[in-house]
Formats: C-alpha cells, structure tokens, sequence
C-alpha cells in the first residue's frame, strides 16, 4: 500500500504537468442494468504520446448509472506483463482502497483479441458511482495501453432487499439432491424477463435455448472458481451471481451465465443455466469451459482459491451436490471415462485448468480436487447399473487365420425416460449392419475414392439416431491406428469397430440382435470387448472405463483364439460324432503327449474299471441297508498303480520343517533371514521330487482319458443315488450294530471281480466285520438323461508342475496365479500363462504365509496378497500384473496374531475380515476392515463389526461398495448379509439365517428390467442354494436349493452354467444349466484320482489343481 501512495504522488505531480484528458464513450442498454464506458488512450492509427509510455493516475469516471459490479478490459500495444492496473470505485461512503487487476481467465471473452486482458469482477454491495484506474508501467517499456473500458451493472434489488437463500452447508452427502435456489429465487426482474421472452419464442433480450444437437447426457464435471475476490459471509451473494449472470449474457453476448451451478462461501448452491441440468438426465451445452461446453456440468466456487481453500460450508455442498449429480446423471466419481466430443480420456471430474489454458480453478481447490473425487465416489449412494447389452455370443471362439468371427450382440434400450434410439442418421453407401471389418482395419476405412465408409453423422444430427455397437481390443490402436485407407485416424480408443443398431426406433426396454463381423488374420489370444456408442456423446453405459488399457468399455468380453492351420499329415480322420470344438483340440495335441497316453492305457483302464466297480457297490450297499457287515478286508486288485512317493515326500518335509516354522514365527523378522539359507535347502529338496511327480502327473492325465468311456456308464449311479447318499450317510455313520451284512446284486457283471475281507479289532474289544462282495447281479432302473454329457474334452487336457503344493489359485484373462510354499514358510506367487500354459519366473513373497489373494474386481493387472508377516503380525502386499514377473506397488501391516478370514479387493478399497479376542475379555468379535487401496496403502476408520466369523466375502454388484458376507452368529447358525459402505458406515439389508455355514459363493450381476439384481449361489458342502439379491433394497429372494455334496463349485457366462466338484471319489464335476429359479444337471466327468483342491474357470478352460500339479481342459458346454 506504502507503493500504492508514493505512486499517487508522483502521478500528482505528473497531472500537473500533463494535462490530458482521453476521450471517453458511454454505451448502456436502456433495458438492461449493463453499460459499457470505454477510454481511448491511443486512437488507431495514431502514434503513442511520451504521457503514453507513463505511469498515470486517469481521471475519475461517473458511471451512466449506479452499479455494484465492475469489471475492466484494457487493451495493450506490447507486452501485458510490463504493465500493471489498479482500480478504485467511489460510494456515498467515500472512495474505496486501490485493487490491483490482473489478467482473469474467467471473465475473459474467448472471442475478444489477444491483446486485450480482462479482470475478475469487483462487487460492492453499497451501489458506486465513480471508478478510476491508475497505470503502472514498467521503467522505460515501449509497450502501452490504447483503451480501457468499464462494464459497470447494477444487480441490487429494489428498496436494496436482500434475499436469505437455504444453505447446503449441513446437507448430508448421502445420493440425495441438496436443496438449490432456482433462477427464480435468486433472479431479478430482467433475468425473469428475459427467461419470459425466451418462452415465448423471442430471439431479442431473450435468453439463449439449445438446439437438439445442444443436448446431450452428461460424462464430465468441470469445477471452476469465480476467480471474483473473497468477500465477507454476510455479503449478498444472490446480487453477485445476478452480476455474473449480467455479464456472461449481456455483456459477453452468450445468452445466459456459463455455469450450471454455483455456490457461495456460505454453502447455498444456485441453480445456473435455464434449464440446464435436466430430469430427463441431459445437459444443455454450457459456456464455461471453451471447446468442452458438450455433455460438462460446470460448478462454480464463488471465490479465488488460489491461495486458500474454500470454506468448510462450501466444501461440504460441493460434495453433496457431486453426490446426489454422479448416480442421477451416471457419472462414475474419481475414475476417467472417455470423452467423445473431444476423443480424449478425462477424469469424470476435472479441474478447468485440465481442459483450458487457464490456473483455474485456483491452485488450493485444485490440490482438493484428489479428495473431491474420492469423497464423491464414497458419497454417492447407489448408482444406477446401466447395461446397454445384454448379451454378446460368438458363433466360433477358435478359428484359423483369414477366417471370420461372426459376434451376435444383443442390445437393449434402457432410456427410463421414454426416448426411442436407432442409427437413422447413419446413410453409408456400403450397408454396415453384419460388414465384416478386417483386423487392420477400422470404422474410418477408406475406399478407392477417398470416402470414408464409416464416419460419423453430422454433429446437427439427432444423437439418439447416432447409436452403434462398437468392439475392439486392448492393444489395437498400438498396432493398427492412423494407417493410411485402413484407419486414418490417430486414435480409436481400442474399438475399431461399429456397426449400427438399424434405422427403426428400438422402443424403451427392447432389444434388438446386431450382428457384426472381423476377419481375423494373425494368429494370437484377443480379448474383445463389446459396447454402445452414441457418436459424438459418448457412451450411454455407466460406468464405461475405456482407456488405451481397455477397448470399449470392457464390456461383455469375449476371447477369440487364432490359431495355426493345422497341416495335412497332422490332421487325423474326423468321425461324424465330433464337432468342431474337439476336432480343432485333438488337431492340437501333440505325437509326444499320444505316446504318453498310449504307454500306461492299460494299467488307468483297470484301475478305472475297479473305481467303476467299488461305485457301484458301495451305491448299492448304502442303497439296501442291510444288518449284518463283515469289516475285514483282503484287496485282491490286479491294476498296479504309479508309484507316487511325492505325498511321502511331502509329509517327511512338512515334520521335517514344524521345529524351523514354531521358532520362525516366534522371533522377528531378522531371525527368518538368519535361517534363509536352511529355508532354501529345504526347497531344494522339495523340488528333487520333479521327477516323480511328473511320474505322476502322467498317470493322472491317462486317469482322465482312461476314465472318460466309464463316465457315462457312472453317471447314471452317480444322478440316481445323489440323493440317497446323502440321506444314507448319516444313517451309516449312527448305526453301531456288531454284524451287518450288506448285499447288493446289479444286472450288469462288472470285471475284474474284487472280495475283500477287512478286519479291524478295537481297545475296546468290539469286533465289527465287513464282507464286501463285489459281483454284483442287481437291477437298475434309471437311464442317463439324453442331455447327459461330458463335462470336458479329454484330449485338451494340458499339466503343468509348480514348485510346490497350491494354496491359494486365482485368475485374470492372461494368467493363473498360485500361491506355494506355504509349508515351508517361503511363500511364492508363481503365474502361468494361459494361452500357452507356461509357468512364469515365480516371486518371492514377503511373509510366512500368503493365506489369502484376490484379483481386483475393477482392475484385471491388481493382485492383492495377505498373509502372516511375523507371528503376531499380517500383511497387504499388492502387485502389477501386467508386466512379468509381477511387480509390488504397495505393502502395508497391521498388528494382529489372527490370519483374516476372508479378502475381496474392489477398485479403490481392499475389504478384510478377522475376528480377534476383545483385550481383557474372553469374547470374540469380528470385524470388517476397509483399506485405501491408492499409492499409499492404508487403513480408513472405523472397522465394522459383524455379527459373528466370517468364512466367505464376495462382490455383490459391479461396484466398490457392495459386498456379501457369510459366516456364523453367536447362535451357531449361519448368516448371510448384502451391504454397501457408506460414508465409512456398513449399510444393510435384513441379514438372513440359514441352517449351515455358507463356504463359498459365486456371483452374476445383472439387470432386471430396470432393477440392478444379483443372482449368485452358495455352498455349504451338502448343497447349493441360488438367490437373487436386489441391489437397491439388499433384500434376498430364494429361488431354488438343489443337493449337491460338493468341496468347490464355479459360475460360468454365456451362457450361464454352475460347475461343482464332488466331495468324495470318484471325483467328478458337474455341469448344470441356471434357470431363472432352478439348475438342471447337464453332464458329469471324472477328473481326477485325487480329491482336487481348487477349481477355478477362465473362458472356455476348465482349471484345477491336485497338490503341486495344475491341470486345463476344455469345457464341453
């Protein structure tokens, strides 16, 4: 200020010896509260005074009319910086202090000339008079200003009344809509007037209305600052929005303000623009972000916040009105989404700064913006699952190069609001609908004459007219784009592909078949993802997360495989009963794997006969019940098995190593690196076993071929006495009589006979005998179910050894990833390649024991891994999959001594279950555990207590939030919950009892009419019960129970299809079809000779394991 004053007097001085008054013009609407004041420094044309290139106090200026709002232009011939400006305004009360101006990208017109600079807008809310402005010109610059004008408004209401507006301040962040002052509440007569005009179809003082094209749904969120000075709370804040809006409409000539909301420090939000957030769930093109005005919400902090934040009150309406706009308008927070006006990838919320050449919205606002989004993403309730298509199904997944893959894509309208979709704007002279794309070749495609065959409609077109389904790849744009002819375009955002939806209307809730082709010619695995596109809008699904990671959307994948073209000799003679799925497998089995086979077929086909046989007896003994029961046993079975000394193997190492895990787990984590070397022995003679248990592993893949011709002739005892079974187990287990004698005869003579004589005494001198007679002559009534079949194809089936026994199995589209080494406390993630069924460099994990791992449910290149890190200590260690071998992002620990039971990793939150002893209490409580899941891995408060263990935890829709939790209550029963997390907060449906602890889970997400459901099943061992979950209500409804004794089971898609594992051998896996309440068995196959100890399906592939050995075979659907 002390500058400020030398400076006005030396320009005293300077205006006594200058005397010169610039010429000044006055231009005022008579109906409007705007005038413009303009001074001529230096006319055009003519050449600059010495006074020119001098600072200068200006002679006062009265404005036309009184006004509480000025802002000033100042045009400058040279360089902006060089020169400084100050105003002043005059009240009854006297001048006020002198404001120094700068440069303001918020009022600045985008259409004014380069040379013109603009500053924020001054308020008073005392009406003005008077303004003056000094200059401040650097010492000895040639540059100088040829002209500054004032635009002066006054935006007071009548008698100066000042409106009390509701606040948002305490509004709860929870989905709801905050309360907004309407235009009609805050607006003056002239805003109404011209809003009156509009409506009445004038073009005059009228405010601006959008044409159709002006339309569209929203993707972004733009957050600005008013760049405007920080005033005082008690301010009227009503009077300098009807300022802004003066200015953006009349002066700048836009029609209406810029912004669609605003909020003042006191947390009152202002409605914006006319009408320009809809109910219909569009936007109107806004005037706030230049070039990026299409499908943008822009919210406007009143303020500069480019050295302090906005107050607290207005924080929290920004989070409220983000909260209730995000699931209204479908906007996902804090992740980014493809913007198609632009082509370009943004984060859902944006900073002005983030698309404009603009310090907008502030430096300190900006750095909240990080929270803003994830505050939005926690807030915003429960979005609304929006599922373009339904379903998408190839005609072949595995073909030969230059062949076509032909895609069915079922797409639904799912507008609530009634409006019709097609392609109508679409008019290519080549028809699209099933035009068959190459692989190199994309949507932009050229012909002879330069033409593009595909392009876009005109932006005037109506955008509900401009809907196509689109498919692609992750890598396409990397490998084919910006190709001359073929797709000359830079970027296709990975989907090359379009196809249109046809030019008849598709009505609200139907659904119309688009069929689509590619021909594919190099050979590869390619992960096609298929979506919906309105072209110059966007895409209609939410959440759609396309970036150059993932094409289309990431929805409805499907894997196409291209394989090589099998030669001639190579190719063996097909029978009529073989369809093409095994024929392309058995074309790709290897000479080496046929001689395997062929060695040990013999010795498998007996000692599947005598499985086949003991099956058949044990059914029929269950099945009579009969008194008497000699338990002496003499096995006389001529099938001599492998040898497999790997089970010896490992259970000398597991007693071997108890003495070194007791005392590692003890000490700390130094004492583990003094005995790495003894560790490391240890694993070495662990891996000495290769040999035997490849040995192995060839004697349990011949066990699958062998197996198959007996499996149809088991499946039919197998379906008939399920039932059986289960009811004579139990019965078995109770009755203690001394003597039973059980007999079962059986129409069909099974060879080789077996008479085993078994017998046991205990120390308690009760002698029980058992006489099993194993020729059995009984009659079986029950044939197979003509829809009966196999399972897998024998011939696909493919091993692979790991370094050690399989305790944790999961899987991404590229990779299974298996945790070993547990027994040994040298935990390690191995991974294989699924295309090829290689393993992949194994990594070290940081801990005792990796007890549990996930695959992020939103990210496929996430894997998380939680174990023990000392004995009274776990830990979270995360890894980058998309590089090989997988690379750690994060680690973090929590002090505990008990292994959580239960994990699922989903977005941005990592979600742990544990139940621990309460200090100084013998009661237990199990708590839910909500990690950050960001660059630094952290736990958020507070834990949510659960009503008792859990033992399994799984997704309940396609977001972060929803969960389903399993476990058992105080009571012993078992429960079973659907919550959300909110605001820190578990919130939950009614929790349901069931009579047994559930163990596992497996989930589909889908779309019922407009209702975002959930039908998933569950397992206890004895049986699967289905459900459908409402997502909105977290109200369970049972549709259907079927008793199947099982240890694993599995969910397939397209179609949908539930795999299980029995619990006892012959092991097998069923396949049943879902219905909409029911499942249907299909078909059965025995798998293995050992009881498989995790089982997972990826595509077509059906995964398992046996200790140390993964095995894939093809699915026969």
């Amino acid at each position: 200020m002390a500058r400020f004053i030398n400076i006005i007097i030396i320009l005293g001085v300077i205006a006594g010896v200058f005397d010169y008054t610039p010429p000044i013009s006055h231009a005022a609407s008579t109906s409007n509260p705007v005038d413009t004041t303009t001074h001529v420094l230096v006319a055009a044309g003519a050449e600059p005074q010495v006074i020119d290139h001098t600072s200068r106090l200006l002679d006062p200026i009265t404005a036309p009319q009184p006004f509480t709002s000025l802002v000033i232009h100042w045009q400058v011939n040279g360089t902006l910086a060089s020169i400084q400006i100050a105003v002043r305004i005059q009240t009854a009360t006297g001048w006020g202090d002198w404001q120094a101006l700068s440069p303001n990208d918020e009022f600045a017109n985008p259409n004014a000339p380069a040379s013109q600079a603009t500053s924020t807008m001054i308020s008073t809310d005392i009406p003005a008079t008077d303004w003056q402005v000094q200059l401040i010109l650097a010492p000895h610059t040639t540059s100088y200003v040829t002209q500054i004008s004032a635009i002066t408004m006054n935006t007071l209401l009548p008698n100066a009344a000042r409106r009390i507006m509701p606040s948002a301040a305490l509004s709860s962040p929870n989905g709801s809509k905050p309360p907004i002052v309407a235009r009609t509440t805050w607006g003056n007569s002239t805003l109404l007037a011209w809003d009156q005009r509009a409506a009445n179809g004038e073009t005059t003082d009228a405010t601006w209305l959008p044409e159709p094209a002006e339309i569209a749904r929203p993707s972004l969120i733009t957050i600005h600052h008013t760049a405007t000075p920080n005033d005082a709370l008690t301010s009227d804040w009503a009077a300098r929005v009807r300022s802004i809006w003066s200015y953006h409409t009349i002066s700048n000539g836009w029609g209406d303000i810029g912004y669609h909301y605003l909020i003042d420090p006191n947390g009152v939000i202002y409605a914006g623009r006319l009408n320009g957030v809809r109910d219909n769930g569009t936007v109107i093109d806004g005037a706030h972000a230049y070039g990026y005005n299409r499908a943008n919400i822009g919210i406007s902090m009143m303020g500069t916040f480019t050295e302090v934040a906005p107050t607290a009150a207005a924080q929290n309406a920004l989070n409220s009105l983000i909260a209730w706009i995000a699931p209204t308008y479908h906007i996902t927070p804090n992740t980014t989404a493809y913007y198609a006006y632009k082509n370009v990838i943004l984060n859902t919320i944006v900073g002005h700064r983030d698309i404009g050449n603009t310090t907008c919205p502030g430096g300190v606002l900006y750095s909240l913006l990080p929270g803003i989004r994830v505050t939005a993403a926690n807030n915003n309730g429960t979005p609304p699952v929006d599922r373009w298509i339904d379903s998408v199904t190839a005609k072949a997944t595995t073909i030969y190069p230059d062949d076509t893959a032909e895609f069915t894509i079922k797409v639904r309208n799912n507008y609530t609001d009634g409006t019709a979709i097609s392609g109508a704007a679409f008019s290519f002279a080549t028809p699209d609908t099933g035009y068959t794309f190459n692989q190199d070749e994309c949507w932009a495609k050229r012909n002879d004459s330069g033409v593009t065959l595909f392009d876009k409609p005109a932006i005037t077109t109506n955008a509900n007219q401009r809907v196509r389904v689109m498919a692609g790849y992750s890598s396409w744009d990397s490998t084919y784009a910006n190709v001359a002819t073929k797709c000359p375009t830079t970027s296709t955002v990975n989907h090359p592909w379009r196809w249109s939806i046809g030019s008849s209307p598709l009505a609200l809730g139907e659904t119309r078949s688009v069929i689509g082709r590619v021909r594919f010619t190099t050979i590869g695995t390619y992960t096609v993802y298929f979506g919906v596109v309105k072209d110059w809008v966007g895409y209609p699904d939410s959440p759609c997360i396309a970036g150059n990671s993932s094409g289309a959307c990431a929805i409805k994948p499907i894997t196409i495989r291209v394989i090589a073209r099998p030669t001639a000799t190579l190719t063996p003679t097909p029978t009529a009963t073989l369809n093409d799925a095994i024929r392309n497998r058995i074309v790709a089995a290897t000479e080496t794997m046929d001689s395997i086979y062929a060695t040990s077929t013999v010795q498998s086909l007996a000692a599947s006969q005598t499985i086949v046989a003991d099956r058949l007896t044990t059914t029929a003994i269950r099945t009579q019940g009969l008194a008497t029961r000699t338990k002496t046993t003499t096995a006389t079975n001529t099938a001599t098995a492998t040898p497999i000394p790997l089970m010896q193997s490992v259970i000398a190492l597991k007693g071997a190593t108890q003495t070194v895990i007791a005392a590692l787990t003890a000490t700390t984590v130094a004492n583990r690196i003094a005995i790495a070397t003894q560790q490391q022995a240890q694993r070495n003679a662990a891996l000495q076993t290769a040999i035997a248990k490849n040995t192995a592993t060839a004697a349990r893949k011949q066990f699958l071929l062998s197996a198959t011709p007996f499996t149809k002739q088991t499946q039919t005892a197998f379906v008939a006495t399920q039932r059986s079974d289960n009811t004579t187990a139990t019965a078995e287990i109770v009755n203690h009589s001394a003597t039973r004698t059980l007999t079962a005869s059986h129409t069909k003579t099974v060879s080789p006979t077996r008479t085993a004589t078994r017998t046991t005494t205990n120390t308690r001198t009760r002698t029980a005998t058992r006489t099993i007679t194993n020729t059995r002559t009984s009659t079986r009534t029950q044939t197979v179910s003509p829809t009966a079949v196999a399972v897998i194809v024998p011939t696909t089936v493919a091993t692979i050894t790991l370094g050690g026994d399989v305790t944790q199995l999961v899987s991404n589209q590229q990779y299974l990833f298996a945790i070993t080494g547990n027994d040994i406390a040298n935990p390690m993630l191995e991974s294989v390649a699924m295309a090829s069924f290689t393993r992949q460099t194994p990594l070290a994990i940081d801990g005792l024991s990796a007890n549990l791992m996930q695959i992020n449910h939103t990210d496929a290149n996430q894997l998380v891994v939680v174990g023990r890190f000392t004995w009274n200590t776990i830990f979270v260690q995360r890894f980058d999959t998309s590089v090989t071998p997988a690379r750690e992002t994060g680690f973090w620990t929590m002090a505990s001594q008990v292994i959580p039971s239960a994990l699922v990793v989903s977005g941005r939150y990592i979600y742990l279950t544990i139940t621990q002893t309460i200090p100084n209490s013998p009661v237990t409580q199990t708590a839910l555990v909500t990690i950050a899941n960001d660059a630094w891995i952290h736990e958020l408060a507070p834990r949510i207590v659960l009503p008792g263990p859990v033992s399994v935890m799984h997704n309940s829709d396609s977001g972060e939030f929803g969960l389903l939790i399993a476990g058992m209550a105080a009571n012993n029963k078992g429960y079973l919950m659907a919550g959300r997390i909110q605001n820190g907060r578990l919130l939950v449906g009614t929790p349901l009892a069931v009579p047994l602890r559930i163990n596992q889970i497996v989930t589909q997400p889908r779309v019922i009419g407009l209702t975002p459901q959930n039908m998933f099943f569950t397992s206890n061992g004895t049986s699967v019960v289905q459900y459908q979950l409402d997502i909105a209500t977290q109200r369970f409804t049972l549709l259907s129970t079927q008793a199947v004794a099982n240890v694993q089971i599995t969910l397939l898609t397209n179609p949908t299809q539930l795999i299980a594992v029995t619990n006892r051998p012959p092991w097998q896996v069923l396949i049943y079809d879902v219905l909409t309440r029911g499942i249907n068995v299909r078909g059965t196959s025995v798998i293995a000779p050992d009881q498989p100890t995790h089982l997972t399906a990826l595509g077509q592939w059906l995964i398992w394991n046996n200790n140390s050995t993964l095995y894939r075979a093809q699915l026969d659907r």
